[in-house]
């Protein structure tokens, strides 16, 4: 093995072993109209399908997968429905959970796809990449869906870090979400039992 591969893994090696991690703070979105509402809404406190791990750090030219991506500030699904959570109380909507408000819809996250890698080859470069699919629905407490809607982020960066990329793809989903709620296909299914 050539002096230049032996670097290269023993770098890609360090880098793997210090940057399979991400914490997830992804910076909440602004409504376009500001705090509006002033409704109760029900949201579950974690979301469903969130994989664990979120994906993995790679090695050799081949992207063999090596070490596994782990969120290391929390619940990875408690985490996602936080961000969501805070964006809807931006809008001025009182956030409870379900048991609180047993006769509201639920809002729910569903996770379809939340998967992050690196390429580290041409390490001390190292590649992240990943994305982010997911539903949101309101349902009855019966389970009958009032409202859904399906968003895509996507981040990738020159970096070690994978929060970097993992929040910019989770900040891409949030904003294309954020001015939905005000929208007025989900104040008729959320809030219209609570209007005057």
């Amino acid at each position: 093995m050539s002096f230049y591969r032996e670097t290269v893994l023993v770098v890609a090696s360090v880098a793997l072993l210090t940057a399979c991690s991400a914490t997830l703070s992804p910076t909440i979105p602004t409504p376009t109209g500001g705090a509006a509402f002033h409704d109760t809404l029900a949201a579950s406190k974690a979301t469903s399908g969130m994989p664990d791990p979120i994906g993995h750090g790679t090695l050799s030219v081949f992207a063999i997968k090596v070490a596994d991506v782990e969120v290391t500030n929390g619940d990875p699904a408690e985490l996602v429905m936080a961000a969501f959570r805070k964006t809807l109380e931006a809008h001025g909507y009182r956030v409870v959970e379900p048991a609180a408000a047993p006769d509201s819809p639920v809002f729910e996250v569903r996770i379809r796809r939340f998967e992050f890698k690196n390429y580290t080859w041409f390490a001390p470069i190292v590649f992240n990449w990943g994305d982010i699919e997911l539903d949101l629905r309101l349902t009855e407490p019966s389970g009958r869906e009032l409202w859904k809607e399906s968003y895509t982020g996507e981040g990738w960066k020159f970096a070690y870090s994978f929060s970097r990329v993992v929040n910019t793809a989770l900040e891409e989903v949030l904003g294309k979400a954020v001015d939905d709620f005000a929208s007025s296909p989900f104040r008729e299914a959320c809030c219209a039992k609570a209007a005057p």
